[in-house]
């Protein structure tokens, strides 16, 4: 079960990585493949490496990525308010909540591309 923990959490963790590329435009072939070597690296020194020091290792990445994400929720803060406010305004009204991007000029540029569209993608 270890051994299958390990390897999913490997898997999973390379993905969402990959994906963070894409997001941010950077996925060109010597990207993906840069980042496939480094996951090799991290993988073979995971297990040279003493495990104290590995744990360590772990929660220094642990603790950039939490900063990360917590910087994003801080950034992303007054967009999150002003979308749940226009939500529980709409439940007030007794009506089907609806998010109307064009109601919302000053947060369009923070909008994900395409995402509010009505017409469904192939």
């Amino acid at each position: 079960m270890v051994l299958l923990f390990a390897f999913t959490s490997i898997v999973a963790n390379y993905l969402y990585a990959e994906n963070n590329l894409i997001f941010l435009q950077m996925h060109t072939p010597r990207n993906i493949w840069l980042l496939r070597v480094i996951t090799l690296v991290m993988v073979m020194a995971g297990t040279l490496l003493s495990l104290p020091l590995v744990w360590q290792l772990a929660d220094v990445i642990m603790a950039l990525m939490a900063i990360t994400n917590l910087t994003a929720i801080l950034l992303l803060s007054p967009v999150v308010k002003i979308i749940a406010s226009d939500y529980l305004r709409q439940r007030k009204l007794g009506v089907r909540p609806v998010f109307d991007p064009a109601r919302y000029p000053d947060i369009k540029q923070q909008l994900a591309p395409e995402s509010w569209d009505d017409t469904p993608h192939q």
